[in-house]
This record gives structure tokens, sequence and C-alpha cells, in this order.
């Protein structure tokens, strides 16, 4: 039985799949370890498409990987063919950043004020962390 929070091991499981198949060339290993490691798609997709990118191999092999996880999309679009509107209009009614947040100043905005990356971001002169006139 899987509790709240285990979820990341098995995520973790699934990216070690990964690159057990990708060293010892076992395309079909590799994809079953990206459909594990998708099972929670917000967490699992950027490491993903970073070790994708970076794994040193054709574009053939890193597509022959992606067959297993294709297949498991299309089963699971015949069994459950609303998920994805399902899933755009949860993300659509509930935003990351609210419309409040950069009225306020609040949140991101606020975090991104402080922690002094706007001179680093917009290339100013004086790279000391204080945006000044």
């Amino acid at each position: 039985m899987i509790s709240q929070g285990q979820i990341t091991g098995i995520i973790a499981g699934g990216f070690a799949l990964i690159i057990l198949g990708l060293v010892i060339q076992r395309w079909h290993i590799a994809g079953i370890g990206i459909a594990i490691a998708l099972i929670k798609f917000q967490l699992g997709t950027i490491p993903l498409c970073a070790l994708l990118l970076l794994w040193d191999t054709g574009w053939i092999n890193k597509l022959k990987t992606l067959f297993i996880p294709s297949a498991f999309f299309v089963l699971s679009l015949f069994l459950y063919p609303a998920w994805p509107y399902q899933l755009v209009r949860t993300i659509v009614s509930n935003p990351l950043i609210p419309k409040e947040a950069f009225r306020s100043g609040n949140g991101l905005v606020r975090l991104l004020f402080y922690s002094g990356l706007p001179p680093y971001l917009l290339n100013y002169p004086n790279k000391n962390g204080f945006v000044c006139c």
C-alpha cells in the first residue's frame, strides 16, 4: 500500500530504470522507466527532458525509448478519453500564480524582487543585487 509521499521513491526508481536502460542500451527497459517516472508528470517531465537531451546516444535510440510510454499514453486515451480535457480545465481554473499576487506585490514577484535576481536577468552594469535609479 502506498501512502502520501511515497510516490517520489517510485519516480526515482523509474529514473534508475531509465539510466540502466540507457547504459546497457536496452531501450525497452528505459521506456518502462520513462512510463514509471511520468506517473506524476509534474515532477518527472523536466528531469526526463534533461536526461534525454544530455545523454550521449543517437536520436533514433532516444526515440526508441519513447515507444512504450507513447503506447501507455494511447491506452490511457482509450480507457479514459476525457483526462486531457479535465487536466486543462483544472490548470485553467487553478492558476499557479493568481492575479492578486501581481496587484498586491505578493508571491513570486516579491520573491524575485528581493532575491537580487533582476540585475542579473536584466543585464545591469552594477551586479550587486540592488536595482537603483
